[in-house]
């Protein structure tokens, strides 16, 4: 059973993201287990290839939602080569590529951004995706477009997952209660 859009939307205020900056809860890792973990990690794994024969992306032991691992490859810098990563990996894609995609903050990143979701199924990765619009946020005409686009998904989006991620990514921006609060009414009456 879905959680009613206006639970949902409660749990989605805007938090300390991990994946933008250190956080003051997060534990101190020990020296010793990270090093231990990073000898057994470069014994085991290949940043190169899968176990499957094909060649690994930059991404290779990550998982979604996870801040990326140390002994991956190049990583992507670009708005295109972040597109062109998420097209390959779809739902897979760890959470810090919307993340840099969105951070870069220039049209070709809101653009690339927005073809991602087409890309998406999973609700999780979904939400990792409309959440990091928030990166535009204070970005003059860009937040403005963010907060537009999140909104015209939440309302019109095909699918209840796609609603529910736009509604999410929607409660990121402080400037956006009024269309939020639209969100709310129109589910509340369906």
């Amino acid at each position: 059973m879905q959680a009613p859009l206006p639970l949902i939307l409660a749990l989605a205020l805007p938090l300390p993201c991990a994946l933008c900056g250190p956080s003051a809860n997060a534990p101190a890792a020990s020296s010793t287990a990270s090093s231990a973990a990073s000898s057994t990690a470069s014994s085991t794994a290949s940043p190169t290839a899968s176990s499957m024969g094909t060649p690994a992306s930059p991404w290779a032991g990550t998982s979604p939602g996870v801040p990326g691992d140390l002994r991956r490859a190049e990583e992507p810098q670009t708005a295109a080569e972040l597109l062109a990563l998420i097209r390959a990996e779809g739902d897979k894609t760890p959470s810090k590529a919307f993340v840099d995609l969105a951070k870069l903050g220039t049209r070709e990143a809101f653009i690339n951004l927005k073809v991602a979701l087409d890309n998406l199924h999973r609700s999780t990765t979904l939400n990792y995706a409309c959440r990091a619009f928030r990166h535009f946020a204070g970005r003059g005409e860009l937040e403005g477009d963010s907060i537009s686009f999140l909104a015209q998904r939440a309302f019109r989006a095909g699918r209840e997952e796609e609603q529910r991620a736009a509604a999410l990514g929607l409660a990121q921006f402080k400037s956006a209660l009024p269309e939020l609060e639209d969100v709310l009414l129109r589910h509340r009456d369906q």
